[in-house]
Order: structure tokens, then C-alpha cells, then sequence
């Protein structure tokens, strides 16, 4: 899924805490009462903060929802330009590869798009258009980078023809399965990766919806 980077709003909400430090009061001695201090403390605290700050990134899309701001960082402009106030309410087009209601992948819109609404508190509302209703299957990619619609949702294979590496975002022969791309997506660094493939476009890409790996391969003859 990905949405389109021209709408105003500026990434924000509140996040939680995962790292702990031990400070009760004392001499600093590691061992004793109070709080450890030296080269191994030092670098326990880095090693904290470096993780504390990748989950604050990952969990700031559910805190922009929860905490009333929008959801996309947008064209250049102050911070409080691009913060929503929490009365304003949004009406977004959301367009698909797939036909209406499509086992799985087509009804796994409309349960993002209701999982949408309840977080922002009914604040976002989302129309569906299926394949053909709004744009054809394969113009959803530019409909969205445009600014036609809000959202997309398809396969990132599609877009091979717009950058060769986004096929490498999606399933595929001989990849990755599930439990493999969403630990690469979130914890080696592949949704990074793949938002600097989309920033050119004016995208801004999010995993929604694993099919697994695709048995077999791609070809473009017939193999005996």
C-alpha cells in the first residue's frame, strides 16, 4: 500500500518507551545501589537509544492516527503548517489493482480501510474504488503519485516498469516468505529502502497484506 506524499500533514504522535535504565540513587558503582556509569554503561545507553529510536519510527504512523495528526509528510513547509487540527476530518480515495470485494487481496482493502477509520477515531473516512471504477488496474501507481487519489493498494511487482527495484518489494520467485520480508521490511532496513525508491514519484509506501512466496518463476517462453 502506499499513499501519496502531495497532501499537507507532518508525521507526529505520542510514542511509547522500550529501553529501561536502572537509576535509583548512589555511589555509580556497577553492582551497587544507583546507576552504572563508565564505557560499558555508555554503551549500553547507546545501543538503547539507537533502539528506542528505530521503534519510535515504526510505531509513529499508529501515533499520528491515535494522537489526531495526519498521516504523510508532504512538500516543504513549517512543522506547523503541516499539523491537522484534531476537529479537521479527511475524505480519501483509495484505488486498487483488484476487482471488487476480490478474494483476499480485494477484501484485504476494505479491512485496511476500516482499521484506518477506527484509528483516526472516524476522522478518515475512505472511499474504495476497485480496478476500472476510478482509474485501469495499472494506472493506480500514477493516479496516487499525481495526487488523483490519496491511497493505492497493489502488488509492488507492478511497478517494475516505473523503477526496476520495486519488484523486490513484493512477492516473488524464489524469495523471500512472509516471516522473511516483514523482518527485512522492519528490521533490516528494507522499508527504508524501499521509500527512497518511492520518493521520486511523490509515494510513500507501507507494507499491507503478505501473500507469501511465489512458487515457480517468471518467463517469458515456455519452459519444458
Amino acid at each position: 500500500m502506499f499513499r501519496s506524499r502531495l497532501r499537507h500533514g507532518h508525521w507526529s504522535g505520542t510514542c511509547g518507551n522500550d529501553s529501561m535504565e536502572r537509576d535509583s540513587g548512589g555511589s555509580g558503582v556497577p553492582g551497587s545501589r544507583g546507576r552504572t556509569v563508565g564505557p560499558v554503561a555508555d554503551s549500553v545507553r547507546a545501543s538503547a537509544a539507537a533502539k528506542e529510536s528505530k521503534a519510535m519510527k515504526r510505531r509513529e504512523f499508529i501515533g499520528g492516527l491515535g494522537g489526531g495528526a495526519a498521516l504523510a509528510a508532504c512538500t516543504p513547509q513549517t512543522e506547523q503548517q503541516g499539523v491537522a487540527s484534531p476537529a479537521e476530518r479527511f475524505s480519501w480515495k483509495l484505488v486498487t489493482t483488484w476487482l471488487p470485494n476480490f478474494p483476499g487481496l480485494g477484501t484485504g482493502v476494505n479491512t485496511l480501510a476500516r482499521y484506518i477509520q477506527e484509528m483516526s477515531g472516524g476522522r478518515i473516512d475512505i472511499t474504495i474504488y476497485a480496478a476500472g471504477e476510478l482509474v485501469p488496474a495499472f494506472e493506480v501507481f500514477d493516479a496516487v503519485s499525481q495526487g488523483s487519489a490519496e491511497m493505492g493498494h497493489g502488488a509492488a511487482y507492478y511497478w517494475r516498469g516505473k523503477s526496476e527495484a520495486a519488484q523486490f518489494f513484493a512477492t516473488i520467485p524464489f524469495g523471500m516468505n512472509a516471516h522473511e520480508q516483514n523482518a527485512w521490511l522492519y528490521y533490516g532496513g528494507g522499508l527504508d529502502l524501499w521509500r527512497e525508491v518511492y520518493e521520486p514519484f511523490n509515494l510513500v509506501p507501507f507494507p499491507a497484506g503478505n501473500t507469501g512466496v511465489q512458487m515457480g518463476g517468471w518467463f517469458n517462453r515456455p519452459i519444458d
